[in-house]
């Protein structure tokens, strides 16, 4: 939350949580329609040729990060055929986000978490330490070895191959 460059956390605990997360996904929506009318206006294929055609007005990219997504789904997939809710705009969002700029990150406790949908849709894992290590393996590739036992330790694949890496928070100066 102290951080300048971040715009907003919401917080499940939080009052108003589900009306906060909608009125997101409503932005992130408006932002997108923006982005196309300007892409549609520049002739370019995406942000990232748009903002390198534009450097001295490049539009930012968004991160949007999603702690527990079965959590979020319990929460927000109604499961009411008449009306899309938050969880079917997510996926449709998270489709077609990338080329305007807007790239989500997701937690999941295992890949079980994530639908066929979901999973195919984030092509880009990176795995922690998990309780059972054949799920670091079925995200990053079978010949991966187990992670050890380091707080932050884990794996992102990259092509064929399962890259370890290190992650820690920052210091408190």
């Amino acid at each position: 939350r102290e951080f300048p460059q971040v715009g907003a956390v919401i917080i499940p605990d939080e009052v108003g949580f589900e009306e906060r997360v909608e009125r997101l996904f409503r932005t992130l929506n408006e932002v997108i329609e923006k982005r196309k009318d300007l892409l549609t206006m520049s002739g370019q294929p995406d942000i990232y040729k748009y903002n390198q055609a534009n450097a001295n007005n490049p539009e930012p990219a968004i991160v949007v990060a999603i702690d527990n997504i079965l959590d979020f789904k319990e929460t927000f997939d109604k499961g009411d055929d008449n009306v899309e809710g938050v969880m079917e705009q997510f996926v449709a969002m998270a489709r077609q986000s990338k080329q305007f700029g807007i790239h989500f990150v997701i937690s999941a406790g295992k890949s079980g978490d994530l639908s066929t949908q979901l999973f195919s849709i984030f092509t880009e894992r990176l795995t922690l330490k998990l309780a059972d290590p054949t799920e670091a393996r079925s995200l990053v590739g079978a010949s991966a070895p187990e992670l050890p036992d380091i707080h932050g330790r884990g794996y992102v694949k990259i092509g064929a191959d399962a890259l370890s890496f290190q992650v820690a928070l920052p210091l408190e100066l």
